[in-house]
């Protein structure tokens, strides 16, 4: 799931990409341009550039319709499995078989020695740079992760399909001198085999590193610096350590999705949340997404979505007014039981009547195009308008 900044949202489907502009429902197929099925991964760039990544490759939208992006040839498939947008607009794909950075038509494409020279003449027009041994796993670079932190260092998970073991790779990125990039081995098996496949990596405001995993019997970790902290939800609350999806909203809170559950820290205390007392799918695994409105989207994977009105927000009655409109200068605007007009500016009311010069019944209020502010209703029993000058009223 993503939010565009004009708080349309996007979802990756197993058929393709579904566009909600609020109103209305839109999916988008391979007919419509997608570079393969199903949709793995999606990402909104700075400029507002839309991408989704598939088990076939990249696109792009372009406001219209869907474009692909790598790999050029058709013939060859890459499973996506992230998205990451560098400080320089670079894009830096995660894949089942390496790791591939895309900027002005250039394409790098990070991966072991052996599939270098096995897709070498295949993809001419690509810069292979063999990944020495270390950073592999079963001779594969398995990206299944990557997030640049606070300080513009790159974090790898690394795995392999159906994998039991894994490894978490730091990389520095240099804008003026983007390739290669130099990399450091962060994490290794057997001393972190909670490294698997399906891992999600975020940052909080605490600047901590968090690092959670869908394996069942692992739990989730955090770094501060050098110091490394492990924990396991199920000593809490039993159950399973899978988790899906990481966020922090505004108000400092750590969510954390899990399999038909969702967990909380706040106050340096740990929540469960479940069906029916929040509108989570009771066996699917939970995506997260705080939009911009402040509400939480909650998608299960193959499930249905959700909209948790999750803001601060809360009704405020205000007894004889009946609310009509806002002006230009965000000034509230009411008809009073009384027959008079009153105003809210945030700080002070003002209540109008006959002797501001507005009619004896007023009925309506409305703000015409220019903004100025017109009542309607009647003076002594014939129909009457009035207009607003910003001080006084006028018939």
């Amino acid at each position: 799931m993503i939010e565009t900044s004009e708080g349309e949202m996007w979802f990756g489907v197993d058929k393709g990409v579904i566009h909600y502009d609020g109103l209305d429902w839109t999916l988008y197929t391979p007919s419509d341009g997608l570079r393969g099925t199903p949709v793995n991964i999606m990402k909104v760039f700075d400029d507002g550039s839309i991408y989704a990544g598939s088990e076939s490759g990249l696109s792009r939208f372009d406001g219209e319709k869907w474009h692909p992006i790598f790999p050029d040839d058709t013939s060859l498939t890459f499973s996506v499995r992230s998205i990451c947008e560098m400080p320089d607009g670079a894009i830096l794909c995660g894949l089942d078989k390496g790791l591939i950075y895309l900027k002005n038509n250039q394409c790098v494409f990070y991966t072991s020695q052996a599939l270098s020279n096995q897709l070498a003449d295949s993809m001419p027009s690509v810069r292979f740079i063999p990944m020495n041994a270390k950073y592999l796993i079963q001779e594969s670079f398995w990206i299944d992760e990557i997030f640049i932190d606070k300080n513009n260092l790159l974090w790898l998970a690394i795995g392999y399909e159906n994998g039991l073991s894994g490894k978490l790779i730091n990389a520095t990125y240099n804008s003026s001198k983007p390739v290669p990039m130099q990399f450091k081995l962060r994490l290794a098996e057997p001393e972190a085999k909670q490294f698997y496949n399906g891992i999600k990596i975020t940052q909080t405001s605490d600047e901590r590193i968090w690092v959670i995993t869908q394996q069942h019997d692992h739990g989730l970790r955090y770094f501060e610096k050098d110091k490394e902290t492990y924990l396991r939800l199920s000593d809490y609350f039993g159950g399973d350590n899978i988790f899906c999806s990481i966020i922090q909203t505004e108000d400092g809170t750590i969510w954390v999705g899990g399999l038909g559950r969702l967990m909380a820290y706040r106050n340096n205390q740990w929540f469960q949340y479940r069906s029916p007392g929040v509108p989570v799918p009771p066996s699917n695994r939970i995506l997260l997404l705080e939009a911009s409105d402040g509400s939480i989207w909650i998608s299960g994977k193959r499930n249905e979505v959700f909209q948790l009105d999750y803001t601060k927000a809360t009704w405020v009655t205000y007894q004889g007014l009946n609310f009509a409109c806002v002006d230009q200068a965000g000034r509230e605007w009411f008809l009073a039981a009384e027959n008079r007009v009153v105003c809210y500016d945030g700080d002070r009311w003002y209540s109008y009547g006959s002797e501001d010069g507005l009619m004896d019944y007023p009925e309506v209020l409305f703000i015409t195009r220019s903004g100025r502010l017109w009542a309607g209703g009647s003076q002594q029993g014939t129909s009457a308008t009035a207009y607003f000058d910003g001080n006084s009223w006028h018939l």
